[in-house]
């Protein structure tokens, strides 16, 4: 129980035991969900193995471990640890290489997760610092951990001899971050809400993956070194859908090309177990890379044409607005001009008026604006002085 949530339990009478109770059943299904999920992908990757019975060149269960972590927090790391012992105590020489190399399964994923949250990693993977961050940080950093642990551990246990160490820690190591990245950004594609596209978008993407696969496997049983053939479609795929489609287009290729290296097929027949591992794994690299990467600028590129449409739609209602409001103000100051000229026409007419009857009666009117000492008559005050009007200037 939080903290937050011990005050308003205690508030609720007779259900602080049922919520207790309910929150740990929560708990406990989350931890047996991921910890069922870590144990199958791994009994599934052991069929890969290449070196004994426990390195393999694709470690799904990393993936896996990853992304519960960044779903469901660090506390179902229990799930990971017991699934992760439970696959490796049959397959070890002693239960404690089994406990060793299980608590290295269990911190590199745990780093993992922690490094990603630490540089504010989206899920989405929608962003090159995203795809940087789970290549870097996620992969090729955190699994360093697992790689060193597990293969040491192998060593000291007996069940490798030392001179196997540097092609056991590679394969090691490139298993697991390979696990990271072409498994977690499937799985974290499964979390994201519903894919509203079309049913011709949502065929066109099953296309796409079936063409991904054929391909893959066609050059997976050819001698030739054609596997660059795959990353065109990759590529094509990751444009159309970004990682919606790039997540599972790579990992269809890279458990395709796993599968032809453990069993010995098309590109991986001849060569040394190391040589072998250099060409799958630069393979698998160059699909997760080219995938995830040209996924996350497709998404950007497409966010900042979002963004610069959206910008231009608000600056043409800025546009429309003030252009409204200059005419409306235009509107009045056109009819305050057609008053203006109404009032000085009436005034006119009223001083033509006052000025005939001035005249008739003989009368005019004089005016001293003392502030500005002006002094002004009426044209009939000239005439009855005697003068024309206008005739001179006039002071008091």
């Amino acid at each position: 129980m939080s903290l937050r949530e011990g005050p308003l339990l205690k508030g609720l009478g007779g259900q602080p035991e049922h919520r207790s109770r309910s929150t740990l059943l929560r708990y406990a299904g989350k931890v047996s969900l991921v910890g069922g999920a870590y144990y199958v992908a791994a009994v599934l990757g052991l069929q890969l193995a290449l070196i004994e019975r426990n390195v393999t060149p694709l470690w799904p269960p990393t993936g896996i471990a990853v992304v519960a972590l960044l779903i469901f927090g660090w506390r179902v790391w229990p799930g990971v640890a017991l699934a992760a012992l439970a696959v490796n105590l049959p397959i070890s020489t002693n239960g404690l290489a089994a406990v060793a190399t299980a608590a290295g399964n269990t911190l590199a994923p745990i780093v993992a997760a922690l490094l990603l949250v630490r540089v504010g990693f989206r899920r989405e993977i929608d962003r090159l610092q995203d795809a940087l961050a789970i290549v870097f940080l996620a992969a090729l950093l955190s699994m360093l951990i697992s790689a060193s642990i597990g293969t040491g551990t192998l060593v000291l246990s007996g069940a490798i001899p030392a001179s196997k160490f540097p092609a056991g820690w590679a394969v090691w190591w490139t298993g697991d971050a390979m696990g990271v990245l072409v498994v977690a950004p499937f799985l974290l594609g499964l979390f994201q809400k519903p894919w509203s596209g079309s049913l011709r978008e949502r065929i066109e993407l099953g296309a796409l993956l079936l063409l991904v696969a054929t391909v893959s496997v066609l050059v997976m049983n050819t001698d030739l070194q054609l596997m660059f053939l795959v990353i065109p479609f990759l590529g094509w795929t990751a444009w159309r859908f970004q990682q919606r489609g790039a997540a599972p287009a790579a990992l269809l290729a890279a458990v395709i090309a796993s599968w032809a290296a453990a069993h010995g097929m098309g590109p991986f027949q001849q060569g040394t177990l190391f040589e072998k591992m250099i060409t799958l794994q630069s393979f698998d690299a160059t699909v997760a890379f080219t995938s995830l990467f040209f996924a996350a600028l497709v998404t950007e590129r497409q966010r900042a044409r979002e963004d610069l449409e959206r910008a231009a739609a608000q600056l043409e209602d800025r546009v429309a607005q003030r252009t409204a409001e200059l005419s409306a103000a235009n509107e009045r100051l056109e009819q305050e001009i057609a008053e203006r000229h109404d009032a000085d026409r009436r005034l006119r007419q009223r001083e033509g008026q006052l000025a005939e009857v001035q005249q008739a009666a003989q009368v005019g009117n004089w005016e001293w604006v003392i502030p500005e000492d002006r002094v002004t008559w009426s044209d009939e005050m000239y005439r009855i002085h005697g003068y024309v009007p206008k005739a001179f200037p006039i002071t008091f």
